[in-house]
């Protein structure tokens, strides 16, 4: 354990202000969740692959939600020639590479018989963790309340202080299915659909929401406060759970399909909309309707658009759909080149309002996505050249300007001296990969870890070389034609001077002023008129839901059937092809992009950030969080099981976002997170403004925690992070963090919880200092 006197004198070296994290690592391990044995239950599982599997999953299911901690019925589900419930073993998916399957892959595995979990304390049982997904767990921003998805279920914790982080569930959700689901495939598991893959909280208007996505495209929500409202009035009776089924259920607010199997997700809370990614290439918006009162006012403009079909002009049918008098579905389709979407946020204007989506691919390309406007297409932002040929796409975040911690110097701005800032040769890109030297009690050797990376020893050079990297070093080959040679330059001159008003060079600089053609604009419109219907606008009414493509001012009609799968796929491919997409670096691409955002977005292993602002550096960091197998005798016997690899578990798909503490948190699947805080500095490095970037603060586990082996040798399924409840007496059964009439005092801290694919809990506790000079907070 450090002790406070170190801490503090490793905060004064490091210059500036840190995010602290307290030197105790708190551990919840699966004997104490489920009892002894549960290590060898799973191995258990193990031996069991290869046996014969039941049928297929009942498609059957009723739409009703079950919220019981007893044992579900056996006709639920399909049984083996024993009667016993079949689901996907975790270990056959440790052993199958299961954590490594792409969002467009599908891999089916041989399905073993395992005991159902939902009735807590039983002998060697455990629920069930889905496999490859993104986010299974979150915590609420309110209420004590911890959300872990199993399979198709949730459970719902009031968590504690270690040692019992998790108690047993006072709450199981179980979602069910919409009518639409039976009619599109799943992605990663065809026996068993509905699953959950990604799990988020966040505010929708004035309350809170969970939401979650499933695999055959089911997307779902509950208020938090019905759920709060639901434990309150249906104690527990003896500790072990709730009423039984027979009490009434929460109901979600919230049920739609989006045809496809279903990934990222984001909450706008001012504009109230909920966003989904999904295998289908395209992007759904759900825009609840506003009552009078919470109208947005629409600018008139000169109305010289064509006439849709509709028998509107495509101004008119803007004006109708932005009044939000309806509710709206909201399709932005990606174009031909684009894929499945992992994860996507909101681009704000300068109202506070949603305005675009940013989306990214799985092959890393972020979209902007126009919510609001008829006949505007996408805009992409290719992914950077990079020396690293496996390049994904897993997350992109969207941050003003007010997310950036305002710093001293290019140290504190981006976590490494100034002269050890890598920059390719005629780029605008800066490499603070060397940052990697300078992360305190980081676990892995950085020179062992680089060394085993294509091309990266330029990183232990420059790291060591008192004068940064050399231009009389050895070249390395661009990313994609190992023939060719890139030369590559360090940072030289006053990078710590005022900025200067330098520019780089051969960047184009963003119009404000929209210069699109209006031909270009309406290009898309006309193309498409497939099941579309008159709207007329009542104003003076809330009205019924109706579906949009805004690209291509296509209203399809809410009243026929759907359409079959086959067909539906064939619309759609037609509908991508049709759409037109505009490169963000082309001259005069966008209109009012605004210039104060950043986008954060990762791949396999790496960090970069992309200031819409094209006058501003991007910056990148490269193998944030990879995979290093364990050296022989290090895994312990009981994980020996456990078996992934780099390719199929590096994927930095996991991020949340704290902005009392300017602070991301990056989580992979490797089992590791990083602690990243967003900067922004008047300095210049090699003659161009930095304005926004990041430093890493900490990779978790530390070093001192791999040396006792606390991570267990498996993927991470879900990390989830708020703030503690506020100390002070509480009312019996009291769920807010922070009850009315209690007042917090002193630095607000926060709780990060990892979620490991064999029950193991870690949890941090982090806050965010003053000054180096202050005292090592304790907790």
């Amino acid at each position: 354990m450090m002790n406070a006197e170190a801490d503090t004198q490793q905060q004064t070296e490091a210059g500036y202000d840190e995010v602290y994290v307290h030197p105790v690592c708190h551990v919840q391990t699966p004997e104490s969740r489920f009892g002894p044995g549960i290590r060898e239950s799973f191995a258990a599982h193990v031996n069991m692959l290869g046996m014969p599997g039941g049928d297929d999953f009942d498609d059957e299911e009723d739409d009703e939600d079950s919220d019981d901690i007893e044992a579900e019925d056996e006709d639920e589900y399909d049984t083996d020639d024993d009667g016993e419930p079949v689901f996907l073993s975790l270990g056959a998916w440790l052993l199958g590479g299961g954590m490594t399957l792409g969002l467009d892959e599908l891999q089916e595995m041989p399905p073993v018989s395992l005991p159902l979990v939902d009735e807590p304390g039983a002998a060697n049982a455990f629920p069930q963790t889905s496999t490859g997904r993104c986010n299974l767990t979150a915590l609420s921003q309110r209420y004590n309340l911890y959300f872990a998805a199993y399979q198709d279920k949730i459970h719902v914790y009031q968590p504690q202080r270690a040692p019992r982080i998790l108690p047993p569930p006072c709450l199981i959700l179980h979602p069910g299915t919409t009518k639409l689901a039976a009619l599109y495939p799943a992605e990663l598991d065809r026996r068993f659909p509905h699953q959950i893959n990604n799990m988020i909280v966040g505010n929708l208007g004035n309350l809170e929401i969970v939401l979650f996505a499933f695999d055959d495209g089911d997307v779902g929500a509950y208020y938090t406060h019905t759920l709060v409202h639901w434990i309150k009035t249906y104690p527990k009776h003896d500790g072990a759970g709730p009423l039984s089924r027979h009490s009434p259920k929460p109901k979600m607010f919230f049920h739609e399909n989006v045809s496809l199997s279903a990934w990222g997700l984001a909450i706008h809370q001012q504009s109230r909309l909920i966003a989904v990614g999904s295998n289908r290439h395209e992007v759904t918006v759900f825009a609840f309707a506003f009552t009078r009162h919470d109208r947005v006012g629409m600018v008139d403009e000169l109305d010289e658009s064509p006439e849709i079909w509709t028998g509107q002009t495509a101004l008119q049918l803007q004006k109708h759909f932005q009044s939000r008098t309806r509710t709206w579905k909201i399709t932005l389709p990606l174009a031909t080149s684009g894929h499945n979407i992992p994860g996507l946020s909101f681009l704000d204007d300068e109202h506070g309002n949603a305005d675009k989506i940013a989306a990214i691919d799985i092959w890393g390309v972020v979209w902007l996505l126009d919510i609001w406007k008829i006949g505007t297409g996408p805009v992409t932002i290719p992914t950077t050249p990079d020396l690293n040929r496996y390049v994904r796409g897993w997350s992109v975040m969207a941050f003003p300007d007010s997310a950036f911690k305002p710093t001293k110097s290019v140290r504190e701005a981006l976590g490494l001296p100034a002269k050890e800032i890598v920059i390719p040769h005629k780029s605008s890109l800066l490499d603070i990969t060397c940052g990697l030297y300078y992360i305190k009690d980081l676990a892995v050797n950085v020179n062992d870890m680089i060394r085993s990376r294509p091309y990266s020893n330029i990183y232990e050079r420059t790291h060591n070389s008192p004068f940064g990297f050399s231009k009389d070093s050895p070249s390395f080959p661009e990313e994609g034609n190992p023939s060719l040679s890139s030369d590559w330059e360090s940072v030289s001159g006053d990078s710590d001077s005022d900025e200067d008003g330098s520019t780089i060079p051969n960047m184009t600089t963003d119009s404000s002023i929209d210069t699109t053609p209006s031909s270009q604009r309406w290009g898309a419109l006309g193309k498409s008129n497939s099941r579309s219907t008159q709207i007329k606008d009542f104003s003076d009414e809330v009205q019924l839901r109706r579906e949009i493509i805004p690209v291509f001012g296509e209203t399809p009609d809410p009243g026929k059937p759907p359409l079959t799968h086959p067909a539906y796929v064939r619309m759609c491919a037609d509908r991508q092809k049709k759409v037109e997409v505009t490169k963000v670096d082309d001259v005069g691409p966008y209109r009012h992009l605004p210039k104060d955002f950043c986008l954060l977005r990762t791949s396999a292993a790496d960090l970069e950030l992309v200031p819409l602002d094209r006058t501003a550096r991007r910056l990148t960091f490269k193998h944030i969080l990879t995979f290093l197998p364990p050296q022989p005798g290090q895994l312990p016997s009981h994980h020996a099981f456990h078996t992934y690899s780099q390719m199929r578990t590096e994927r930095v798909h996991l991020m949340l976002h704290v902005p009392e503490l300017f602070l991301v948190v990056l989580g992979s699947e490797v089992g590791r997170v990083a602690l990243v805080t967003l900067t922004k500095t008047s300095k210049t490095v090699h003659g161009a403004p930095v304005r926004r970037g990041f430093r890493v603060d900490c990779v978790l586990p530390r070093k001192a925690e791999e040396q006792k082996k606390v991570r267990p040798y498996c993927g991470l399924v879900g990390m989830a992070i708020s703030p503690e409840p506020a100390q002070g007496p509480r009312a019996k059964g009291q769920l807010e963090l922070c009850p009315p009439g209690m007042a917090r005092t002193g630095p607000v801290v926060y709780r990060l919880i990892l979620h490991y694919a064999d029950h193991t809990i870690l949890m941090y506790d982090l806050a965010r200092g003053k000054d180096p000079e202050d005292e090592l907070m304790i907790f």
